[in-house]
């Protein structure tokens, strides 16, 4: 009788540590999921501004920052523009940032808020493109 109830037991513990695990490799998987969520539209942003156009011969052109927002998880609390790349802070996880475009000429990293569009334009002097987030 002792065996059988020993047994049982055992088989109990046995499936709550394969349900444990199973939980955790689904809590991993929905992290990691949401990391390249992340990391897509970052990227995607970044093949935006890269092919901005932004030249002597174009001057000026505007990148629409609304689908990178409806693209990223409600964790993204804020997206900043580097010279060479675009970075997402989220709450209580480590930030992200995007492959690397051309560089582009700012003073300062510079807050790309919900609903801006970004303002890129040549700067003669420089021989490069700068920009400014505008609100739409």
């Amino acid at each position: 009788m002792m065996d059988i109830a020993q047994s049982q037991f055992l088989a109990l513990v046995a499936g709550a540590v394969l349900a444990s695990s199973l939980l955790g490799v689904g809590a991993f998987e929905n992290a990691r999921s949401e990391d390249l969520a992340v990391v897509g539209a970052l990227d995607a942003l970044a093949l935006r501004v890269g092919l901005s156009g932004c030249g002597p011969t174009r001057p000026t052109s505007t990148v629409d920052l609304a689908p990178t927002w409806q693209a990223l998880p409600a964790a993204v609390v804020s997206l900043t523009l580097y010279p060479d790349h675009v970075r997402a802070t989220r709450e209580g996880l480590p930030a992200l940032s995007s492959v690397e475009f051309p560089p582009l000429v700012l003073a300062q990293p510079l807050e790309l808020p919900r609903g801006a569009v970004l303002w890129v334009r040549y700067v003669a002097l420089e021989h490069a493109c700068a920009a400014s987030a505008v609100q739409a």
